[in-house]
């Protein structure tokens, strides 16, 4: 009987070739549909999740070349969804006439075969078992990937959709351009010698390849755009979208699901833990915390589950989304612990800084200022009475540290007896201070429009307990963006 079939498949004979190929494709859940007209041979694969376009391609093109079929030009393969009455891709492509099977065919060709010939003998036991295998290898991969799963995992990371559909190098030049994005977008914004505007600039990519390993991720699954969203009666609502929009916003997949009371507490829930309004330290591991219950409950109580391992690894995935999340929220609270920002709203420290210019302050319990750091400060409480102060912190440039001895005379500053060559003041000094010694556990700091600030020279020396941390950038504006290094 398969010899029959198998001769009539060489003749060309559509039902012959459909026979064959639905002995390899309905046990995966697809069933190919096969029609000749003139020179052009039609299949048509259906399956309830939409049919990979390259593998499937690849399949067709294998086996009817391994079989040697006669009498065809062209061959046209479309994918389509049960449930749908639009074809979800199709492709043409030619194929050589008298292509037959024979010993000085490649290697490649004869798993093809034995997919479209389902398990019977073609060739001796001995290479029986290994051609059918990895033919059963071919069409499971049509068949076996989940496109929503293939878009979570690229919500989760770039390039881990794209590996996961099984294009590797794709993936990982996704995943590294991504990673290296990132890095000289942290690098720019916060190290002393990067342009935060480039920093800046960095975001937009990283966003465009996001987006775009997404599209790719469910396009290599269904050949399809993840755009093409089909009407789902309730009993057809997918876990796997549920999770991902629950990713998107938690709450979304709930109102997806038509739990719309619980989807609407959810995403309240997640706007004001995302808002800071609870406290740093919750705002840290709410919104993961969130995330994880929407995405967990989104996927458990979704009627479609999918028929592959996939679901079996629900625990871990919601584990990666917690995790991703915790590190995104754990790493703004670090920074927050370490840098602070501060506009200057004066001009007490021109020309080094500028009235509106925005600077980062490094913070630290260990940190020991030294002569000419540029520091901020809470002001002391006694100067409220000789002069009032509407500014929460103040900056100004050290010039003395403790033991150290300074004087202010003739237009000069003097340190130990040793007159400062300062190339960053406005103008000399017009007035005389010292000498005096500065006191252990304080500073002397005074601005660089010496003239024009309110300094030590006026409130006296500066309790290192006052200290906020050191500036060490100016970061904004564009124009403005410099290191503040050490004078």
């Amino acid at each position: 009987m398969t010899e029959n079939l198998l001769e009539l498949a060489k003749q060309g004979n559509p039902d012959a070739i459909a026979t064959l190929m639905n002995r390899a494709l309905k046990p995966q859940g697809i069933t190919a549909a096969v029609e000749l007209v003139g020179d052009r041979l039609q299949v048509e694969l259906v399956a309830e999740r939409l049919p990979n376009q390259s593998v499937a391609i690849n399949y067709v093109r294998r086996g009817l070349l391994a079989l040697g079929v006669t009498g065809i030009q062209q061959v046209q393969v479309s994918g389509k969804q049960v449930d749908q009455v639009a074809l979800g891709w199709m492709e043409e492509f030619a194929i050589a006439e008298q292509a037959s099977v024979s010993d000085t065919r490649t290697t490649t060709a004869i798993p093809a075969a034995a997919s479209i010939a389902s398990s019977h003998s073609l060739t001796q036991a001995g290479s029986d078992q290994k051609q059918k295998s990895a033919g059963t290898g071919e069409v499971g991969a049509i068949a076996s990937k989940d496109a929503w799963f293939a878009a979570n995992l690229s919500l989760l990371f770039p390039g881990l959709g794209q590996i996961y559909v099984g294009q590797i190098v794709r993936g990982l030049l996704f995943a590294g351009m991504a990673i290296a994005l990132i890095w000289l977008a942290f690098w720019s914004i916060f190290s002393p010698a990067g342009n935060t505007l480039i920093g800046l600039s960095c975001i937009l990519p990283v966003v465009f390849i996001y987006i775009v390993d997404l599209f790719e991720a469910y396009r290599g699954v269904t050949g399809g755009s993840i755009l093409e969203l089909h009407k789902e009666d309730a009993s057809q609502k997918e876990s796997w979208l549920a999770v991902f929009l629950s990713q998107l916003l938690p709450g979304l997949g709930q109102v997806y699901l038509q739990q719309n009371l619980l989807g609407t507490v959810l995403i309240v829930a997640m706007i004001v833990a995302a808002s800071g309004l609870v406290g740093l330290k919750i705002h840290v591991w709410l919104p993961a915390m969130i995330t994880g219950f929407a995405c967990y409950h989104a996927y458990a109580h979704a009627p479609k589950k999918p028929a592959i391992r996939a679901q079996q690894i629900i625990v871990l995935v919601i584990a990666s989304i917690v995790a991703i999340r915790l590190l995104m929220g754990a790493v703004p609270a670090s920074l927050q612990q370490r840098i602070e920002r501060f506009v200057i709203p004066s001009s007490s420290m021109e020309p080094t800084l500028q009235v509106k210019d925005r600077i980062f302050v490094l913070k630290s319990l260990r940190y020991v200022p030294k002569d000419g750091d540029l520091v901020v400060f809470r002001p002391l409480q006694r100067s409220s009475t000789d002069r009032p102060m509407k500014d929460k912190f103040f900056v100004k440039r050290v010039i003395g540290t403790p033991g150290e001895t300074i004087q202010v005379k003739d237009g000069k500053v003097y340190r130990n007896d040793q007159p400062l060559q300062e190339s960053y003041i406005s103008e000399p000094p017009a007035y005389e201070w010292g000498p005096e010694v500065v006191p252990n556990d304080a500073y002397l700091v005074l601005g660089d429009n010496r003239n024009d600030s309110f300094d030590s020279h006026v409130w006296g020396f500066l309790p290192d307990r006052n200290i906020v941390g050191r500036a060490y950038k100016i970061y904004w504006p564009p124009a403005r963006i410099r290191p503040l290094n050490q004078q």
